[in-house]
């Protein structure tokens, strides 16, 4: 007797290297794997960062299969930002447009060049 077995995308969670402080332009993230087993699949991802839920970045592209995926975003000068916005780092399903996570960040980096 054989069961078919349906092919689920991989969870995604996400994470800010040095925690809710951006203190640089640039500042990394991890795209960690959830509910990896054997009929999971790889998961295409596209971050962004937002401010007010506008987006105020370009957006970066990664693909999350069973190991963690570690990425340096950066914010722009002419982003708008300054010192104590509230930022938010999403994670989106590139296919399908889903929100898979967020975190929540507060900027610390003066970006008036």
């Amino acid at each position: 007797m054989r069961q078919p077995v349906e092919e689920r995308p991989v969870g995604v969670s996400l994470e800010l290297v040095t925690g809710p402080e951006i203190r640089n332009a640039i500042f990394k993230v991890r795209l960690v794997p959830q509910g990896v087993d054997l009929w999971t699949r790889a998961r295409q991802v596209k971050l962004d960062v937002a401010c007010e839920g506008q987006r105020v970045s370009r957006a970066w592209e990664a693909v999350v299969d069973r190991d963690v995926v570690e990425m340096s975003l950066w914010l722009e000068p002419d982003a708008g930002l300054a010192v104590d916005d509230a930022l938010a780092v999403r994670a989106w399903e590139t296919v399908t447009g889903e929100l898979l996570a967020q975190q929540s960040a507060t900027v610390y980096v003066d970006l008036d060049l």
